[in-house]
């Protein structure tokens, strides 16, 4: 059951932070290579007038993939954790 618990600087897997749907990114909450938890919000999303929070799905290193400003589609991959 330890397994379970990611660790950043040995797995090597990266995990995908994927927009939940189409629209623009306003601004990052956490800057590349923070270390971040499960769940953690790591940017804000606009998208139809709504600002979106986007997490997450792993703890570990954050990479982003997309410049704040940029518009992007629904389950495009924004950012990695590692």
């Amino acid at each position: 059951a330890a397994a379970a618990a990611p660790v950043a600087s040995s797995s090597g897997a990266e995990t995908p932070v994927e927009a939940p749907v189409a629209g623009t990114i306003l601004r990052y909450v956490r800057s590349n290579g923070d270390m971040v938890e499960k769940d953690e919000t790591v940017l804000i999303m606009e998208s139809m007038k709504m600002e979106l929070e986007v997490k997450s799905k792993a703890a570990g290193v954050l990479t982003f993939k997309a410049d704040a400003g940029s518009a992007v589609a629904a389950g495009q991959t924004i950012a990695v954790v590692c």
